[in-house]
């Protein structure tokens, strides 16, 4: 679901991983270039932490740093589609 909201804006790749120690459990990984949409890893995690309603994320051992990583591990069902639609609305707006 996460990775379905944003695949379709230009500019944005996206790849499902499966870090070594995540259980099995695949996360979405985002990547854009910064310099073309203005918007850092560190202002999506920070927009994210302190958005409405706020959404936590981090790098997990085994997945580079490179893109920005979103794990739907703690999520409840349904989650995953707020959290898709709050990273769309962001990358949106950096792309206007």
């Amino acid at each position: 679901m996460i990775a379905d909201a944003v695949r379709d804006i230009p500019g944005i790749r996206v790849a499902l991983v499966v870090p070594p120690v995540a259980n099995d459990v695949p996360h979405t990984l985002i990547h854009w270039n910064e310099l073309q949409l203005k918007l850092t890893g560190a202002q999506m995690k920070q927009w994210l932490a302190d958005g409405d309603p706020p959404f936590a994320t981090g790098r997990v051992h085994g997945t580079v740093s490179e893109g920005f990583l979103v794990s739907r591990f703690l999520l409840q069902y349904g989650e995953d589609e707020i959290v898709g639609a709050r990273i769309r609305q962001l990358l949106r707006q950096a792309t206007s």
